[in-house]
């Protein structure tokens, strides 16, 4: 049965279990919260600027509004919680530290999301949701002020190459004062999209029908395994894929391939070979996945 906030401290546990055993976060039956928010302490050591982000959580930018809830007790990801909720915790603050599960614009990444309890699908689900509420949000909001970001960077470029010029340093905390304003603004801009009740809401997940199967993008390492024996050059073709035109016709994401299209492209550019797959498919598979070089994953951050 599918619930207004179907998500809860369990499934919280699951989707940040990988960002590893340190984390700037502490959990409670109420929800997540900032491990690290005493604002009296961090101005007694002059960590101020660092007490700033660690600190921050989606409520403030409630926090002016005439009703605003106690910013103070309430958790960066309440409990229970939705993709909503979960998307803007992690735009910023701890949430920005929660494991590198792909890019806004095209992720979540499946080889990320296997990090995940394999038996934990609504933590994976979670996230997938999130990804799509935050695509809807940028839609809406549109993405933070490039130019000022672009001024900051260049301003401290000049200063870091000047021999302490006053008047440089200057015009590089005005520059960064500015960029401050303009995201500050954005982030709220977003938090108040995704947690305003009009906002739209991602479309939850559902099971598709066997007449309408969803198509899973396969990872490099799995379509080589799948393919070889009947596609020789695969790895090399992989390899070249944005040169060559493999990844224009089958790339799915920033890290996985559609099977289908992969084949067109190889039997339309000769690659193939009329060579008789194995009978038994899988296990041969699972044989040359095995025999190729795999990379560790962790989570940065």
């Amino acid at each position: 049965m599918q619930t207004s906030k179907p998500y809860n401290r369990g499934h919280a546990d699951a989707l940040l279990a990988p960002c590893g055993e340190v984390s700037p976060w502490r959990i409670d039956d109420r929800g997540v919260w900032p491990a690290y928010s005493d604002y009296e302490e961090a101005k007694r050591l002059g960590l101020k600027s660092g007490h700033k982000l660690q600190s921050w959580k989606p409520v403030t930018a409630f926090q002016d509004d005439q009703n605003a809830p106690d910013c103070k007790d309430t958790p960066a990801l309440p409990f229970p919680f939705d993709a909503r909720d979960l998307a803007a915790f992690m735009l910023d603050g701890v949430g920005a530290f929660v494991a590198d599960y792909g890019d806004w614009e095209d992720g979540p990444e499946t080889e990320r999301l296997n990090d995940i309890d394999p038996s934990n699908n609504y933590a994976r689900r979670a996230v997938r949701e999130a990804f799509d509420a935050y695509r809807l949000a940028i839609e809406k909001v549109g993405k933070y002020d490039m130019d000022a970001l672009a001024r900051r960077d260049a301003a401290h470029t000049a200063y870091w190459k000047s021999s302490n010029d006053k008047a440089l340093l200057k015009a590089f905390e005005d520059a960064e004062a500015e960029w401050d304003a303009a995201y500050q603004a954005w982030l709220t801009k977003m938090v108040r999209c995704l947690l305003e009740p009009q906002a739209a809401a991602p479309a939850p997940e559902v099971a598709e029908s066997a007449s309408k199967a969803v198509v899973v993008p396969f990872k490099k390492a799995a379509l080589i395994a799948a393919h070889v024996h009947e596609w020789p050059t695969i790895e090399r073709d992989i390899a070249d894929a944005n040169t060559n035109g493999l990844a224009a016709a089958a790339k799915a994401g920033a890290r996985g391939w559609k099977e289908d299209a992969a084949l067109v492209w190889a039997r339309a550019n000769g690659k193939l070979i009329s060579a008789a797959k194995p009978a038994n498919s899988l296990a041969q598979a699972m044989h040359n996945l095995g025999s190729l070089p795999h990379r560790k994953h962790t989570i940065q951050g």
